[in-house]
């Protein structure tokens, strides 16, 4: 790509993965911004061919570092407040992202699922997709999303009252 590629797709998707990871952080800006940088520096080394999504790839990059930081930090006592914050009812999940300990939280708690249960959490209830776009892009019915969906809320549930939440 020439440098004016590059700066034509930083200015295109630059300030909506940042708007995402920042949600998905709780507002910590410093994170966010941490986040984005290692991401565009990812696509740097990286980029992907033409049929990717550009601004997927970059949020996935980023969300994928998040991860990865998460899992190797010790697990510590959460507050309960801050775990009550996270609620894991369908329409209500995302405003746990809503302070950076519960953004921190629900988080770690994606880090422990598996890849797949992780992205359907986020693009549905982070992303705001609808169930009817997430199957399309997925190839699966609306009713296996569901399914699929259920279960992994009931995984995030489990993971966030296993090592996160010691009592």
């Amino acid at each position: 790509m020439t440098p004016e590629d590059w700066i034509a797709l930083y200015e295109a998707h630059c300030a909506a993965v940042y708007t995402s990871v920042s949600r998905r952080v709780g507002g910590d800006r410093a994170l966010a911004e941490d986040l984005v940088q290692e991401a565009w520096l990812a696509a740097v080394d990286a980029w992907p061919p033409p049929a990717v999504q550009p601004r997927g790839w970059l949020l996935t990059c980023a969300m994928n570092r998040l991860r990865n930081q998460l899992k190797r930090r010790r697990p510590r006592p959460v507050e309960p407040e801050v775990l009550e914050q996270i609620s894991l009812e369908p329409n209500s999940l995302a405003s746990g992202c809503d302070s950076p300990a519960g953004a921190e939280l629900l988080q770690s708690g994606l880090a422990r699922l598996t890849p797949e249960q992780a992205a359907l959490i986020e693009d549905h209830h982070l992303e705001g997709l609808p169930l009817a776009e997430i199957a399309r892009n997925r190839g699966l019915s609306v009713r296996a999303v569901e399914g699929r969906l259920t279960r992994a809320r009931r995984a995030l549930a489990k993971a966030l009252r296993k090592p996160i939440h010691p009592r």
